[in-house]
């Protein structure tokens, strides 16, 4: 497959890297944005197109995308000790039965292999009393979970931890960030006042492309 080139692409321009990812990427800003969408589109990743047409994402392989990219947005308290070595990994946990973690170990295995981030994953299940969820740094809630999100959010407490979740409710709920559908496209909006509690920075850019 050929890529597209947007080297002489003015800076702040929106990236046409896919329909999907359309309100999060802007080029010459983070090229981890298109590094990702490249190793997404590796063979065995690909989510066959009718017709002969280009190949498109699956929708968890687009919130993995997504869940990868916020650890490139947003800044957590300890950031300097998290990125002060390479051997270090970057922490996603799952919680719930959710169809995303297939993607997202591909997605960490890709990562390992071009030596670009580390990614550990910790598959939770299903939400227990008494589990210790405060090691991650982004802590992706099923909406399976829907009923536990209060639960979760107050075990979580203020550590810093990013919260996602695919329930459009989420952050009404008190979560961080939801990921939800919008005409065919994977949109997300975002809880600023969750963050801040948690001392968690935004990129302003992810603050702008979210969905009021």
């Amino acid at each position: 497959m050929t890529f597209p080139s947007y080297k002489n692409k003015p800076s702040g321009c929106w990236i046409p890297v896919s329909t999907a990812l359309t309100g999060l990427c802007k080029c010459g800003v983070v090229a981890s944005c298109l590094l990702i969408f490249i190793l997404c589109f590796q063979p065995g990743i690909l989510c066959a197109a009718p017709n002969g047409s280009p190949p498109r994402l699956k929708q968890e392989q687009i919130k993995a995308v997504y869940l990868y990219n916020f650890l490139n947005f947003v800044t957590w308290p300890d950031y300097s000790k998290k990125t002060s070595t390479n051997t270090t990994s970057r922490i996603i946990g799952i919680l719930g039965k959710a169809p995303i973690s297939r993607a997202l170990h591909d997605l960490a295995t890709s990562l390992a292999e071009t030596r670009r981030m580390k990614i550990k994953m910790i598959d939770y299940g299903p939400y227990k009393d008494g589990m210790e969820l405060k090691n991650c740094d982004i802590l992706f809630i099923n909406n399976t979970e829907q009923n536990n999100f209060k639960k979760i959010i107050a075990d979580l407490g203020q550590a810093p931890v990013l919260t996602v979740s695919d329930n459009k409710n989420f952050v009404k709920k008190g979560g961080m960030i939801s990921l939800f559908e919008v005409n065919d496209r994977i949109r997300y909006s975002i809880n600023r006042q969750a963050l801040n509690q948690a001392g968690l920075k935004s990129n302003s850019l992810l603050l702008n492309s979210a969905v009021k």
